[in-house]
């Protein structure tokens, strides 16, 4: 990881809608609700879960009550923006 982290902020809203602010000062906008439907972010679908989105600048990531983690690193939220 070289450089300053690309993602600034990230906040969870109402319909499972992500904002991801970028370090340039751009935000995107994500309907996360055909991510939620996979396996692998299905936990995240609980309410309490999902608000509990944070990002280290890297990586957005969302614990349940027991500690586990669902991460989504920045490439990925990229794609995922770009329809890939």
């Amino acid at each position: 990881m070289a450089g300053p982290p690309p993602i600034k902020s990230v906040a969870a809203h109402r319909g499972y809608i992500l904002r991801v602010e970028w370090r340039n000062g751009s935000v995107t906008l994500l309907n996360m609700r055909p991510v939620l439907q996979s396996p692998r972010f299905a936990a995240v679908q609980d309410k309490a879960v999902w608000c509990s989105v944070v990002t280290d600048g890297y990586t957005i990531r969302w614990t349940d009550a027991e500690g586990y983690t669902y991460d989504m690193a920045e490439y990925e939220v990229n794609r995922f923006a770009d329809g890939l």
